[in-house]
């Protein structure tokens, strides 16, 4: 998807007469670069279709691409305009300013849904005739992502591995903090950086692993 000088500036009425060819250079190279490097795993700018923990949908959220890492760490924006930046390497990241970030998700976790356009922004102009925003669409990936879904079955999996240690005769009391306290040990241990998994993991572990139970009473 590139633009011409005419449909660019009707994009942007309230900038057009400042809207050159220069800027118009730029806005399609960056359209070229984000929509080259669109792949079925997310990356900065893709939108993800995303419902919190406390079941709050946003379905044009945007991954930031200043906390994406190497270990897929990311965060979510729920309502952002990014400004897509071509890196060194050729990949491209996304600077974005907004409310209502979420922290701490797995990008690996996130489900691919094919594309969708996205609304990005550069700045033109410069310090001594000021700064305005030129708003231009691309094609990103689209993912979904619910982590109300993912709270409840952690929730549930902490309370079946409760119950079982119950039934081995440990008050409910000592046998929650017992659990909570292994289960924040193990995200420590293994920088969890999904605050869920460590709960499921632990759980699964503790129901069908009998020799964790000694451990978990302890911890």
């Amino acid at each position: 998807m590139k633009y011409t000088l005419e449909q660019l500036r009707e994009n942007n009425r309230a900038y057009a007469e400042q809207i050159t060819p220069a800027l118009l250079e730029q806005v399609n190279r960056l359209i070229t670069a984000v929509e080259w490097t669109r792949t079925n795993k997310p990356q900065p700018l893709d939108s993800v279709d995303f419902t919190t923990e406390y079941g709050e949908r946003t379905e044009h959220a945007t991954i930031d691409g200043q906390s994406v890492t190497n270990n897929y760490k990311s965060t979510i924006c729920e309502h952002a305009t990014p400004e897509p930046v071509i890196k060194d390497d050729g990949t491209v990241t996304a600077y974005i300013g907004c409310g209502g970030a979420f922290y701490g998700y797995n990008a690996d976790k996130m489900k691919y849904k094919g594309t969708t356009a996205k609304t990005c922004k550069i700045y033109g102009g410069d310090y001594l005739s000021g700064y305005f925003p030129i708003y231009f669409d691309c094609t990103v990936s689209s993912f979904e992502y619910d982590a109300r879904s993912r709270k409840q079955y952690a929730e549930q999996m902490r309370e079946k591995a409760i119950e079982r240690l119950i039934g081995f005769g440990y008050d409910r009391k000592t046998a929650e903090q017992s659990f909570d306290s292994i289960t924040e040990r193990y995200a420590k241990d293994f920088e969890q950086i999904d605050e869920y998994s460590p709960i499921i993991r632990h759980a699964n572990e503790s129901l069908y692993n009998c020799g964790m139970i000694d451990d978990i009473i302890t911890a």
